[in-house]
Order: structure tokens, then sequence, then C-alpha cells
């Protein structure tokens, strides 16, 4: 993605978790460092004028910067002329967005500043790329390359961000509707209980959206049944890697092949499919299984080096006494970890290719300028930090 990003110095203005700047004759969106986003790159359309990033913005706030300008404000400006600038079409819709999932509200600005003005200034609304992998944790992007190109080098990441609920369902429940697992209800893997009248995809899908998705949707939702606001779908039976079964539109059966790739493959179909309708917008949620355990690597990946180990000292604890008897009790060998580490590692790296593939199409049918494109995880994994393993705990590695 060819774009500019918010950068100090530039002329910025702030709502809730969503940033727009201007530079030169474009305008370009980021989400709060604070969100839930490990990594994003938000774009808008061109505006013609710099009044215009106000008008598509709620409320604007003004608040001093140590490293750049007062939000709200230009450079170089006392006051603000963004101030207190409305946008009452949008409103409800982005401040609920807001208030829970910040996936949610970064998709929801950059759609609701494209749903206001009227004629030529009107800007189109953009596609939706939507990445989420599977227990990723910080620190493992190291092996995906073409995805730090795309989304750090060319994009603005948050490494801060956390998880609130580490756990499948509950977390991917958040990120399709913006709110909190004691709002949505799926408190657990084994409900499928999505509230699904204020979903992003029912929201989108209203909007005028074409909409898919592909992969892990949630863990106990029966594979034959229909999503409910996609127009298309590759469902994965969950935690599946090789010869899969999925349900594409409809047909359930087993696909050959490694599940990842199956799932770039099928990205790319619907791509294709929706740029036969290229006037309408789309929605794409691409959900591979990796790197979720049992962590098993594509063929040409099983070999691979990874990136050296370097245990934490949390890792390396060896008095445990001041930790509750949960924690006392368990004690998963480093070794363990080691191994399970690397295949983690390794199944990312075939996330990184179908990134690619994904991308390069993107460019092939010329939708890279006017696509905001979101990659995140559900959820992180503990590797051995205070001889534990997996997630649902609220400690740092499974949240992050």
């Amino acid at each position: 993605m060819d774009d500019v990003y918010l950068g100090v110095g530039e002329e910025v203005l702030e709502v809730g978790c969503a940033a727009f700047r201007r530079a030169g004759n474009e305008v370009v969106a980021a989400v709060d460092p604070g969100s839930e986003l490990d990594a994003v790159a938000l774009r808008l359309p061109p505006l013609d004028s710099a009044e215009e990033i106000g008008s598509i913005l709620p409320r604007a706030r003004g608040r001093g910067d140590a490293d750049g300008p007062a939000v709200g404000k230009s450079a170089g400006e006392e006051g603000g002329r963004f101030q207190n600038v409305n946008l009452t079409s949008a409103r409800s819709t982005l401040r609920r967005w807001v208030e829970g999932g910040f996936a949610f509200a970064a998709i929801a600005a950059c759609v609701a500043a494209a749903s206001v003005g009227a004629g030529p200034a009107r800007a189109a609304p953009p596609n939706v790329l939507l990445i989420v992998t599977d227990d990723q944790r910080q620190g493992s992007m190291q092996v995906m390359p073409n995805t730090r190109h795309y989304f750090f080098d060319k994009g603005r990441s948050f490494p801060r961000g956390f998880v609130t609920t580490p756990n499948c369902c509950p977390s991917r429940a958040s990120i399709f509707t913006g709110l909190f697992a004691h709002n949505h209800g799926v408190r657990t893997n084994g409900s499928a209980n999505l509230p699904q009248n204020v979903t992003m995809q029912r929201y989108l899908h209203d909007a005028g959206y074409k909409t898919a998705i592909l992969g892990k949707y949630l863990n106990s939702w029966p594979l034959a049944d229909e999503p409910p606001y996609f127009d298309h779908w590759a469902l994965i039976k969950p935690d599946s890697y090789q010869d899969a079964l999925f349900n594409i539109d409809g047909t359930v059966a087993p696909v050959p092949g490694y599940s990842t790739d199956v799932i770039g493959s099928q990205t790319i179909d619907f791509l294709r499919a929706f740029d036969q309708e290229d006037a309408k917008p789309w929605f794409i949620y691409v959900a591979p299984v990796a790197p979720h355990r049992p962590a098993i690597p594509a063929e040409r990946c099983a070999a691979a080096a990874v990136p050296a180990w370097r245990p934490s000292p949390a890792v390396l604890e060896a008095d445990r006494s001041d930790k509750p008897p949960w924690i006392r009790h368990q004690a998963v060998s480093l070794a363990k970890v080691r191994t399970e580490r690397a295949n983690m590692l390794r199944t990312l790296m075939s996330v990184d290719d179908i990134v690619a593939e994904i991308f390069r199409e993107l460019r092939v049918l010329d939708e890279t300028r006017n696509t905001l494109a979101i990659f995140i995880s559900d959820n992180g994994y503990e590797w051995g930090e205070h001889r534990l393993r997996g997630k649902w705990r609220r400690s740092t590695s499974p949240s992050r």
C-alpha cells in the first residue's frame, strides 16, 4: 500500500480511538496506540480541502502533545479550525464501535468518513480486509517479512495493545461486535450465541458491502450452517491444518492441501468475484488457524530455521513460592515449549505467504488505494512464563 501515515509535525485531528491527519492532498487514519490492534494500516481516500477532515468526525478533542502539535490544531496555529465539528449520520454507530473493540472502531471510522458529503466530494467507501491469526503472541513477527512490510513498514503498529478476554470465541466475538465479553455474551469456546444484529458484518452488509469470511469463525458454530450477513464463506473445522473439512458456500467437504494455503487461494477467488461488481465495496475477513496448536507446519516449512529463543526472566523463574497454588502445581517443560514455539512460528510462515499473495492480487485488481487493511490476532499465548503454556489467563502473554 503506497500510503502516508500518521506522523509528527502534520495537521492532526483525533476523536475517540481514531486519529486523522492531512498530508498533501491525502487524509490518513490510524487508531490509538492503546487499542487492541497489533498492527494496522489505515487509509482514507483523498479529500479536496483541509476543512473536509473536520467534516468526517463527530467531535474533535484538542490536547497538547509533547512531541507534536496540539491534537485538533494545525501545526503552527494557536487555534483549532477543526474544533467541535459534527457528523450527524454516523455519530451513534461510530461511538458504539469505539466503546468496545478497536478493530471495529478503526473500520467504523473509515467507513463513516466515506458516508458523508454529497456529489463529487463524497468519497468512495473503502474496502475492508481484516486478517485475524489464532493465538499469535507478541514477538512472533520475525518470521513474517511480508506482513511486516505491509503492516509495520507501510502501516501503523500498536505494540501496547491488549486483549480483554484471551480465549478464541470471546475474543473473536469482541472483534465482530466491538463489545466486551460480558456484553456480547460469548464467554466460552462452547458458545456460538453471537448477537448477530450488532456485528460489523451486519452493518457493512446493510450498507451495501459485499462480504466474505474465510477460515475460523466460532469454535462451536455448526460447520454446515450459513454464517449470517456473509455473501460468501469458506468456513473451516477449527484447528485443522491438513486436508481440512470446509464449508465453501454451502458445500461441506474435505479440501486437499494445507489449510492456510487453501484459505489464501479461496481469498483470491473471492476477490476476483467481487471485482466483477467493482462499484460495490467489499469486506473480507481472513482467519487462518495458525499458529493455534497442534501447530502443524506446511511441508515446505517443516524444517525451516526459526529465531533463537531467549527466555524472559518470567520463563526462567526458579522460585514460584509467591504464586498461587494453581500456578505452582503446573510446570511445563522448557523443552516442550521450545518445540511448540518453533512449530507455531513455522505455521506463521505460511500465513506470511498468503498475506503476500493477497496484496499482490490487490495490486493486480487496482484495489490498494481504497482498501483498509488490518492485521491482528485474537489473543496471545504463553511460552513458559511462570512455567505455564496456553492462554485463558489474564496475564500479559495471553493478552498481547
